[in-house]
């Protein structure tokens, strides 16, 4: 899952231009309008994001990206 997780990241910096940082079982990242961090246990992946301002009307749209990406890569 970790290096799924790291794939993932790769992808997301590129395309987004966000900064990741991974850590022992997850990563921490921040971009414009965007903060988060995301945690991989056993039996879970724990995904936590704070949206600036300008990013809350694109709420339900970073999810619904977020949900497709988790499936493809942890589905």
């Amino acid at each position: 899952a970790i290096e799924k997780l790291r794939t993932m990241s790769t992808q997301l910096s590129a395309k987004y231009g966000l900064s990741v940082s991974p850590s022992a079982s997850g990563a921490s990242f921040k971009g414009k309008g965007i903060t988060g961090t995301c945690a991989i246990d056993d039996t879970k992946v724990t995904l936590d994001l704070a949206l600036g301002m300008l990013m809350r009307p694109l709420s339900s749209r970073i999810e619904a990206g977020i949900k497709k990406q988790m499936g493809e890569h942890f589905g």
